[in-house]
């Protein structure tokens, strides 16, 4: 299979695992548990990843939210491995 249809492969799944991260991470800032803002997810946003800034009704959005962001990071460091394997295999 060529290189680039993998890397598109994967930078598909990395946008679709992007916007299933961000549309979950605006469903659970509606679930944030009394004395925590907006502005603080915002600010400080590691704690937007802590199950226990939400609600119950809010933790599965969160769940969903970190799977997101793992499938995310996991999709870009499969681009770049097939990306640096290419280089280092035509070198």
């Amino acid at each position: 299979m060529p290189t680039t249809v993998l890397i598109a492969a994967f930078g598909t799944l990395l946008f679709l695992c992007w916007l299933w991260a961000a549309y979950n991470w605006v469903r659970s800032l509606g679930h944030l548990k009394p004395g925590i803002s907006v502005s603080t997810m915002l600010l400080n946003g590691i704690k937007s990843f802590d199950p226990d800034n939400f609600t119950e009704e809010g933790r599965p959005y969160v769940r969903s939210f970190v799977r997101g962001a793992m499938g995310f990071f996991l999709c870009a460091l499969a681009a770049f491995a097939v990306a640096a394997l290419t280089v280092l295999k035509q070198g």
